[in-house]
């Protein structure tokens, strides 16, 4: 059987700095996966923003991005708060 050797002790986690034990800080990666959440939504509007099909069909499509977005959005708020909270 192969095993796996456990996390470094004092390993670097975020510029500037380590954490005991090689992990990250509360919250970071929470606000990492936020900001990610948010990139992703703003990418998406500006898919929808420069989509140059029209149609029912690409009307259904906008909406149905436009909601994804907004979803993002919301994942990223409570990740953030939860962050906040870590």
């Amino acid at each position: 059987m192969t095993t796996f050797p456990g996390p470094r002790t004092g390993a670097p986690t975020a510029q500037g700095g380590t954490a005991p034990g090689g992990h990250l800080p509360p919250g970071t990666s929470l606000l990492a996966h936020a900001e990610s959440l948010r990139t992703q939504a703003d990418r998406l509007r500006a898919a929808v923003a420069s989509l140059a099909w029209t149609g029912p069909d690409a009307d259904a499509l906008r909406a149905r991005v436009t909601t994804l977005a907004a979803r993002c959005d919301t994942a990223a708020t409570a990740l953030a708060r939860g962050a906040d909270r870590a």
